[in-house]
């Protein structure tokens, strides 16, 4: 289809768009990363690649426990693809959600709990998030590190938790108020709509159908609540497996400066996943680069070191999942080519059934 074709071109000048004007930071990555030690290089390229797995994981966890059929290969390329769709639409990573949708709809699984499985993973990776973060923050007081930009940040970060559970309670509980508010929210969308393109932007009357299968799904979670300890770990994994790329990154580039322990590399790492989610850039580009090395300088380790150290994690942690988006994208379907018939669909579906627990 032709939007199809647009959408592709799109994404590939907003990809030329990001990698253009930091090409020259590009070609210092590589030049540093042919200066560090290869084993510790190779480990660290190895976690990273465990954790593209781990995301996959996590999310035929949480399909898992709302009752979808799912597996890890099938979800793979669509995760991998949301890692750029998320950088070139920053809506508190929630911007790949139509890649979702139309995998869910090619299958025929239900939209809404397609949906809240992206919500429920966000939010479980905010709740696990804010253990560290806690722990950092009494590090940096501790130290007389902590400023205010930092007390500003984590605010913002537990306001948009917060209300991430509001509205799913509110979905699961009160399934009416809650299409009453969404469809409220797209008539305002509307109106700026008309205004600007002559058009509505949605359907209200979808929205509100939409929004009744998002309750239907909150309370199906609130049923299997049981089985939330799986998606949990996949959530804690996700930042273990990152603290372990920063660390062999670390171990990568020798130098001058007191060893690296456990609590100052959860400190650096924390500040530095903070000034991504809370950032006025997408990812945090250009803003979690200056953080890290504020947070490891400020914590003991040399600048000289700790911008080379960064600069490199930031290689593996933020523009390998980037290239790798984009490279996903020709392989999830909706984008780049059309879909499958409904017989191929259906075919798929019968390999990728999983029994709900």
């Amino acid at each position: 289809m032709k939007w199809r074709k647009i959408i592709t071109v799109g994404l590939i000048i907003l990809f030329g768009a990001v990698f253009i004007p930091q090409w020259g930071n590009l070609a210092d990555l590589l030049n540093v990363l042919q200066r560090g030690r290869p084993i510790w290089i190779l480990a660290a390229l190895g976690l990273q690649l465990l954790w593209f797995l781990n995301q996959a994981a996590l999310y035929q966890a949480i399909y898992a426990l709302l009752g979808l059929p799912a597996r890890v290969r099938r979800l793979l390329p669509i995760v991998l693809a949301s890692n750029f769709v998320n950088f070139a639409t920053p809506t508190a990573s929630l911007g790949a959600i139509p890649l979702f949708l139309r995998d869910a709809e090619e299958r025929g699984l239900d939209p809404g709990k397609v949906a809240l499985t992206n919500v429920v993973r966000l939010l479980l990776n905010l709740a696990w998030f804010s253990l560290p973060l806690s722990f950092s923050l009494v590090v940096l007081f501790l130290r007389h590190k902590l400023r205010m930009y930092h007390i500003i940040a984590s605010s913002i970060l537990l306001a948009v938790t917060i209300l991430m559970v509001a509205g799913i309670v509110m979905a699961g509980l009160r399934p009416g108020g809650f299409a009453r508010r969404l469809g409220w929210a797209v008539g305002r969308l509307n109106r700026f709509g008309e205004r600007l393109l002559k058009r509505d932007v949605l359907s209200e009357e979808r929205a509100r159908t939409f929004a009744g299968q998002f309750g239907e799904a909150a309370i199906v979670l609130w049923q299997g609540r049981r089985r939330l300890p799986r998606p949990l770990i996949h959530s804690m994994l996700h930042d273990g497996l990152e603290l372990g790329v920063l660390y062999a990154m670390y171990m990568a580039f020798p130098g001058p400066g007191a060893p690296l322990s456990l609590v100052l590399l959860v400190t650096g790492y924390t500040i530095g996943v903070l000034f991504s989610v809370v950032a006025i850039t997408p990812q945090g580009l250009g803003v979690v680069e200056g953080a890290l090395v504020a947070a490891f300088t400020s914590l003991g380790l040399p600048m000289m070191r700790a911008a080379v150290v960064m600069l490199a994690y930031r290689g593996l942690s933020f523009w390998l999942p980037l290239v790798a988006g984009f490279a996903a994208l020709r392989w999830v379907h909706g984008v780049g080519k059309p879909a499958p018939d409904a017989g191929q669909a259906g075919g798929d579906d019968t390999l990728m059934h999983v029994e709900p627990e």
